[in-house]
């Protein structure tokens, strides 16, 4: 027996597929509708109760538009109800565009500095192509945001609000990563050539400039100071009159970010133990991204708690997976993929 699949066994699955009158009836539903929608489950659909017995906030839903910074607007969205709370207001964001910019530019200069520490590496070695695959990547973690919101403070929306690229974020990314990864080749190619590890540095940070450059013209360039007043629900007028990102930060920012620890539940490996991913990281220097180990049971546990307590959580996951956008649902039994198909694919978690 060899490996070659034959014209006649090509043949008998055509004929057997044919002789299959389920199959048929499915083929001709998913070549004229979407697979979701077909295999979507009705039952679950109907069962799924949209009142909640714990409820805690009635804020307006913040948008990240065409981009990847759920994570961001989750962290802020976390910071909103003490800061709304302290100001006696209905409605505030904190500018996503800002933390966003400081990130991309963070991250940059990361993974850069990553191409000089890694030099002694192949450049096929998987750890230099997870460093240059996406280096310009809107997704991060909770540690990464905070890295930057420690250094760079937080401005309210109105001071650094939204452009077309922060809520598109597609070509400024394509570009971004084409820059990233021309100086990446630049400082490898020094360093292969004899140069040294400060000469691969002092090249990095003249590059830099252009990084900023790029960010400055998509997203607009942050401030350093802005005037900052309000009306409360009362609608009397208060002022801070010009603040720095820092002292926004300090003045209306209430919870103890630094003191969060992020929960994974990640069945291969020993529970109540921390792990990290090498190189996933934006401010050099900054702490690292950590996750402690625990089971989905106890997650629910202490996420239940939170929420029964007032407080809000910040979750991240793969939020493609098992989703109807329009219904608003998520549920791992939302999609009857295996019945429709009429395949097993056989993996879990």
């Amino acid at each position: 027996m060899t490996g070659e699949m034959t014209i006649k066994e090509i043949n008998r699955l055509r004929k057997e597929f044919s002789a299959d009158k389920d199959a048929r009836i499915v083929q001709n539903a998913v070549t004229q509708t979407t697979v979701q929608e077909i295999a979507l489950s009705r039952e679950v659909v109907a069962s799924t109760d949209f009142t909640f017995s714990t409820k805690i906030d009635e804020w307006k839903v913040t948008n990240q538009k065409a981009s990847g910074r759920c994570w961001l607007f989750a962290v802020l969205n976390l910071m909103r109800p003490g800061a709304m709370e302290k100001m006696n207001i209905k409605e505030f964001e904190f500018s996503q565009a800002y933390v966003h910019f400081w990130d991309k530019f963070e991250r940059a200069n990361h993974n850069l500095e990553a191409m000089i520490v890694t030099s002694d590496r192949e450049l096929d070695d998987r750890t230099i192509g997870f460093i240059l695959d996406n280096p310009s990547e809107d997704g991060g973690q909770w540690n990464m945001a905070i890295n930057v919101i420690n250094k760079h403070g937080m401005v309210p929306k109105s001071a650094y609000p939204e452009s077309q690229s922060s809520s598109s974020t597609r070509w400024m990314n394509a570009n971004l990563r084409l820059l990233v990864r021309s100086i990446a080749s630049e400082i490898r190619g020094m360093i292969d050539d004899g140069g040294s590890k400060a000469q691969a540095r002092a090249h990095k940070k003249k590059r830099m400039q252009d990084v900023w450059r790029l960010l400055c013209i998509h997203l607009g360039t942050p401030p350093t100071e802005f005037e900052w007043s309000w009306r409360d629900k009362d609608n009397e007028f208060h002022t801070r009159g010009t603040m720095t990102p820092h002292e926004f930060l300090e003045e209306f920012v209430t919870i103890d970010y630094n003191d969060y620890v992020c929960l994974v539940n990640d069945p291969r490996n020993d529970l109540m133990q921390t792990y990290t991913v090498d190189f996933l990281q934006n401010v050099v220097g900054g702490p690292p991204v950590e996750y402690l180990n625990i089971s989905i049971e106890e997650m629910k546990t202490v996420t239940r708690k939170l929420l029964e307590d007032g407080t809000t959580v910040w979750m991240g996951c793969d939020v493609g997976k098992h989703m109807h956008r329009k219904l608003g649902l998520w549920d791992a039994k939302l999609f009857e993929f295996e019945e429709m198909y009429g395949i097993e694919f056989g993996l879990d978690k």
